[in-house]
């Protein structure tokens, strides 16, 4: 299994975006988001933009 610490390190070496060659570079917040999705003991939900608009 993969640890959730190697999927935030993978975006980091392997997403680019424009300009080429410019890397992601996760902060912390972000990171942590990365490895409570990668983690299968968490449950995360996203919710949809008409529960966002009711929600105010």
């Amino acid at each position: 299994m993969t640890k959730s610490s190697d999927v935030a390190d993978w975006i980091s070496e392997n997403v680019a975006l424009s300009p080429p060659g410019a890397s992601v570079r996760l902060s912390g917040y972000q990171r942590a988001i990365v490895e409570a999705i990668a983690d299968p003991a968490v449950k995360v939900r996203f919710p949809t933009p008409a529960e966002m608009w009711r929600a105010g």
